[in-house]
């Protein structure tokens, strides 16, 4: 695997929230995405025990989309998926 400039990895340092954004809201693909991040995956970094390769991903992706279908689609947690996606805001009040 070979390593890119440091700016072409967009994805570089995402949390959950970031990624499922990404695929719900701005229409990005998680194959592409997730290929951009292996491409630039060392092969020699400690943190991984293992590197997927891009057919193992693509395989796994394919089995996904089958499960998805067949579980009738993405259903949202929450009516409003945005609230997920900002800070949660504490409101306080005087009782009595």
């Amino acid at each position: 695997m070979s390593v890119s400039s440091p700016d072409a990895l967009k994805t570089k340092g995402w949390r959950i929230a970031q990624w499922q954004h990404a695929y719900r809201v701005a229409g990005e693909r998680p194959e592409v995405l997730l290929s951009e991040l292996l491409i630039n995956l060392s092969d020699t970094d400690p943190a991984w025990i293992s590197v997927a390769t891009l057919e193992q991903v693509r395989q796994q992706l394919r089995e996904l989309q089958q499960r998805l279908e067949a579980a009738g689609g993405i259903r949202p947690v929450c009516p409003c998926t945005a609230c997920h996606l900002r800070p949660k805001t504490i409101s306080m009040r005087r009782v009595g």
